[in-house]
């Protein structure tokens, strides 16, 4: 099967129709049916595509591979660019993110516990870590829902705007909005019901976040 046809086939099996994956993914109908018939190419939508579908993204994108998801156990230890433009990052607990960048790559490989697949070109150094608890959903602009992958740089500065994991110390690391007035800086959550508090001397930003993967069922 060629691109299109991979498409066309994994949505039938899932028994989607093109107007349900453009609500679901954001994608136009008509770029859905022109990728299906092989005169658009994916581009920068196949991990919004292969998320609905529940695919493995480098399958729908080169047909190469085993079509379900796939939990990449290669020896990849650091984030890897693909030939199609994909970069696997891996998946880490919460606990050992302050750490990462001090770890050499071969000890990376046995704390990460799966792989998250982005077309955002990461450092060698990025992570990615599963999102607790709702302080940065809200039901308008960005939101980060409990559960969703989020890959964090830490080789990105962070600026004012930047959503960023700081590391508190002892505490678990806190996932929020920098924002700047003046010379003081602050943590901002996207929920209004969680405070705004400003930022410790003590404290340190581990990296910024960049991309985001969320499971769609």
């Amino acid at each position: 099967m060629d691109y299109g046809q991979r498409h066309k086939y994994v949505r039938k099996l899932r028994g989607m129709t093109q107007v349900q994956v453009a609500k679901i993914t954001g994608i136009e109908q008509s770029t859905i049916s022109k990728i299906e018939r092989g005169v658009q190419s994916t581009g920068k939508t196949t991990i919004q595509l292969a998320l609905a579908y529940n695919v493995d993204p480098v399958w729908l994108d080169t047909g190469v591979g085993d079509m379900e998801v796939k939990k990449y156990t290669e020896n990849q230890m650091d984030s890897v660019r693909q030939p199609n433009g994909l970069y696997h990052v891996p998946i880490i607990t919460f606990d050992i993110c302050p750490q990462w960048t001090k770890i050499d790559l071969p000890s990376r490989e046995n704390l990460k516990k799966g792989v998250s697949v982005t077309t955002k070109k990461v450092s060698e150094d990025a992570f990615a870590f599963v999102q607790k608890g709702d302080s940065m959903m809200t039901s308008t602009g960005e939101s980060i829902a409990e559960g969703a992958e989020v890959i964090v740089d830490p080789a990105v500065i962070p600026v004012d705007g930047h959503i960023v994991l700081v590391d508190q110390g002892g505490s678990e690391p806190l996932l929020r909005k920098l924002t700047r007035q003046g010379i003081t800086q602050y943590l901002k959550p996207l929920n209004p019901a969680y405070p705004v508090i400003e930022f410790n001397e003590n404290w340190a930003i581990i990296g910024v976040a960049v991309a985001l993967n969320i499971t769609l069922c």
